[in-house]
């Protein structure tokens, strides 16, 4: 690729980034602003309003907080249909997410605005209030994680698919487990001590959300390479592959992590989500038919 290629290459990703953080400004300005005049309504209209939840601001709160949760549950959908949504020009999977991160969290507030910031009354009230926050908080918690995680596992240096971990965790600890049987005694007592029991299978740490990129807090990589420094011939080759592969296995062991946290966060997020749709759904049959 020629010198000119790349750099109209870098400049349509920079315009592409600046535009982005534009929009994104504008969406937290909006957001912010939304959030400013819904809470000056209440701080209006609340007091001379009573009971509040019935009355016709409280209400409006109420119907505002219902239809945002409906557009930011549709990006859900959106992430579906792909094509569908590019065939029928239904806007960016960017614009969206901005629809469902600021959207879901003025739902939460105008919930609270509909309440009165009153502790609800009623299994109905409560699994409401419960769900909103529970679906509000990690759905944060996911955006977080899905910003942080992609950029973690891009500074690794494998690529690996969940789905293939436990099978390159088996082949590794095949290699692993030859290499050392060739290798002295020091060596053996070593893999004995502090390798063989991490090689039994993928493994999941805490340590990962912490500090992802240092093996030597899993594995006795400077007892080896103190050990590689005295060794001669063949033993030296020996101990340099097997670094190699229990600096690999690390990594895979910080794919397996991470990438499970974000199906673990799936499936508190996403169910939750639905549920608490029904219960809306619900709220507002009773409200109507009673």
């Amino acid at each position: 690729m020629s010198t000119s290629s790349l750099d109209g290459l870098r400049k349509s990703l920079r315009r592409r980034l600046d535009s982005g953080a534009a929009e994104g400004l504008v969406w937290a300005l909006g957001f912010a602003v939304a959030s400013l005049i819904s809470l000056a309504i209440y701080l209006l209209l609340g007091r001379p309003l009573r009971p509040w939840p019935g009355s016709l601001p409280g209400m409006a709160f109420g119907i505002a907080a219902t239809v945002l949760f409906m557009a930011a549950a549709l990006y859900s959908l959106r992430r579906r249909a792909m094509g569908l949504a590019t065939r029928w020009h239904l806007g960016r999977t960017r614009s969206w997410l901005y629809v469902h991160v600021y959207g879901g969290g003025m739902f939460l507030l105008l919930v609270l605005l509909h309440s009165a910031f009153r502790w609800p009354s009623g299994v109905l009230s409560w699994s409401l209030w419960i769900l909103s926050f529970w679906t509000v908080l990690t759905g944060l918690l996911g955006l977080a994680l899905q910003r942080w995680i992609p950029r973690v596992l891009a500074s690794l240096s494998t690529e690996i698919n969940a789905a293939r971990i436990p099978q390159l965790s088996q082949e590794i600890r095949q290699r692993v487990e030859a290499l050392v049987a060739s290798c002295d005694d020091p060596v053996k007592k070593l893999a004995t001590r502090r390798i063989h029991q991490d090689l039994q299978g993928p493994r999941r740490s805490l340590k990962f959300f912490i500090d992802p990129s240092s093996a030597s807090s899993a594995f006795p990589l400077e007892e080896l390479a103190y050990l590689r420094r005295l060794a001669v011939g063949d033993e030296e080759e020996r101990l340099q592959q097997l670094e190699r592969l229990l600096a690999t296995k690390h990594e895979l062991d910080v794919h397996f992590t991470l990438q499970n946290a974000l199906r673990v966060w799936l499936v508190v997020h996403l169910p939750a989500s639905w549920m608490l749709l029904m219960l809306i759904l619900i709220h507002i049959f009773s409200v109507v038919y009673y």
